[in-house]
């Protein structure tokens, strides 16, 4: 009888020693990182939604109303100019659009290198500066910040620079 307990003994101690150990488990790959939020202190501090005949800033997506003249002006977008070949340093293209009451919107593509106005129904659109400069490799659109001024056809702005 001891025998038998014994060798039971035996037998269960060998089928314990054959388990697996536990395996633990993989942590979870970390969460991806967010993307950084791009700073443009001028349009970020900007946040009007109407403005005065002149210069102003304006940030990608953003649209502001020109006071008292029922104009609308909104950037769209930036991207390369098409026209730039591979290896050449380029200039930004800016599409705006603008609208007077009810009128058709209009779209205009403004290069960053342009200093020419473009002309809606008497009023004048001109690119002042865009910063920071346009880089082809630059990740973020958003970080773009158009400094635009806007006139009656005729009338210079004291503040255009």
């Amino acid at each position: 009888m001891k025998a038998h307990c014994l060798l039971a003994f035996a037998l269960f101690l060998f089928g314990c020693s054959q388990t697996p150990p536990p395996v633990a488990k993989a942590p979870p790959p970390p969460a991806p990182a967010p993307e950084p939020k791009p700073v443009i202190s001028g349009c970020l501090a900007d946040t009007r939604t109407e403005v005065p005949l002149g210069r102003f800033a304006l940030a990608l997506g953003q649209q502001v109303a020109v006071l008292g003249e029922d104009l609308h002006v909104s950037f769209d977008d930036i991207g390369v100019d098409p026209r730039c070949t591979p290896g050449k340093s380029c200039q930004g293209q800016l599409r705006l659009t603008v609208q007077k009451g009810d009128f058709s919107p209009a779209l205009f593509l403004i290069y960053s290198e342009d200093q020419g106005a473009v002309h809606y129904l008497g009023y004048n659109l001109s690119l002042a500066s865009l910063e920071p400069g346009f880089d082809v490799k630059a990740p973020y659109k958003s970080r773009y910040c158009a400094y635009l001024v806007v006139g009656r056809d005729g009338w210079q702005s004291i503040n255009a620079q």
